[in-house]
């Protein structure tokens, strides 16, 4: 008895000095999640998913995607991406510049046409989970924070106002169609910046 006490003393210890270790790295890494579907919105299993980057020791990393066309890449260290899908029959998809930041998960929905009648991504909507780890923002990396991109369409909205003609409310600018949308409070921008924070 006191034998197999002097044995599993150590190694609980080393368990309980390895684990809370291992949990806090979980923070280090993100994560790229995603399903992948045709023009039609039909699940394509079976599709081949690759992520490439220089911070990926020991090379790029591939996934089959699952009965579901789910694609699940987890504990990816940050950095820039290359993401490349493939299967037989469609047109190969091909991405660079994926930004994955620390404990961010960035999930995608990908869709993929034939050959010659190439779809991916024509109907992408990527979700806003871990947005402010994904800095810079907009096609041409114009906005480095939120702030930059909410004030960004503040000031949008500021100019629609101003030069709308006489009498006439564009749609973008207004919810009944009437009148132009307030501007938002300071406190509303800061809430919605607590936001997208947080997500």
């Amino acid at each position: 008895m006191r034998q197999i006490f002097r044995c599993l003393l150590p190694l609980s210890a080393a368990a309980c000095f390895l684990l809370p270790r291992s949990t806090g790295a979980q923070g280090l890494t993100g994560a790229l999640i995603g399903t992948v579907q045709d023009a039609q919105g039909g699940i394509l299993p079976g599709a081949i998913v690759r992520v490439s980057s220089t911070a990926l020791i020991g090379g790029p990393a591939t996934v089959v995607t699952n009965e579901k066309g789910q694609l699940r890449f987890t504990a990816l260290p940050p950095g820039p991406y290359v993401l490349d899908i493939s299967m037989e029959g469609f047109a190969t998809y091909h991405e660079e510049d994926v930004r994955i930041g620390a404990g961010a998960t960035i999930e995608r929905r990908f869709v993929g046409g034939l050959p010659g009648q190439d779809d991916w991504n024509k109907f992408d909507v990527p979700g806003l989970r871990g947005i402010s780890s994904t800095a810079p923002y907009f096609h041409n990396n114009s906005a480095a924070t939120l702030e930059d991109v909410v004030d960004h369409y503040i000031e949008f909205f500021k100019r629609v106002k101003v030069n709308a003609p006489p009498g006439l409310v564009p749609p973008v600018a207004t919810t009944d169609g009437v009148h132009f949308d307030r501007q938002p409070l300071p406190e509303e921008r800061e809430a919605l910046l607590a936001y997208l924070r947080k997500l």
